[in-house]
């Protein structure tokens, strides 16, 4: 997915190569961007921030960086003076032209991080003070599943759950605890 939302911003001004390039730089920055979100407690189990946030903003940069010119003839101002007869360019294709597209991407970028970043913060404040918990539900049922709870059914209701199997070497069940009594609840 990090891939996906990286490419997304220079999808139409970057080769093939670059493009490859800029999802594997996605792929390495979204493991440690979530890491670094874990070790400072920001509360994100899936990762969005990480996904939609670090990787979005990589991939804005990365048109700074790697458009190669050749599409994008008339956006930016890109008809008139120095600019005239060019695509969006970036650094990498040349110095002046692609120096200009990456302070225009930054600029971009930090007004996305720091307005977006704001009504963000902004709504879940409010949430919190009007809902006890935010968007959190109950220790209790966040444990159980939320499946039974919120939509009235299991999600996995055939699924059999054992508590403690102990296998052989040919793959048969040596030991086991048996099947948990509510299949709905993990352990």
């Amino acid at each position: 997915m990090a891939v996906l939302v990286a490419i997304t911003a220079p999808c139409a001004f970057v080769q093939p190569w670059a493009a490859a390039l800029i999802g594997s730089v996605a792929g390495v920055i979204v493991v440690e961007s979530v890491f670094f979100f874990e070790r400072k407690g920001v509360d994100d189990p899936v990762g969005a921030i990480s996904v939609h946030g670090v990787c979005g903003i990589w991939g804005v940069l990365s048109v700074g960086l790697l458009a190669d010119g050749r599409y994008g003839f008339g956006w930016n101002v890109t008809t008139t003076g120095i600019t005239k007869g060019h695509g969006v360019t970036g650094l990498f294709y040349d110095w002046s032209l692609g120096g200009r597209q990456l302070v225009s991407q930054v600029i971009g970028s930090l007004t996305i991080i720091f307005v977006m970043g704001g009504f963000a913060y902004l709504f879940f404040k409010v949430q919190n003070m009007l809902m006890k918990g935010g968007i959190r539900p109950e220790p209790e049922i966040e444990t159980m599943g939320l499946d039974l709870p919120e939509m009235g059914v299991l999600a996995y209701d055939n699924l059999q759950v054992r508590e403690l199997d102990v296998v052989g070497v040919d793959q048969e069940v040596v030991l086991s605890g048996g099947p948990s009594e509510e299949p709905s609840i993990g352990r």
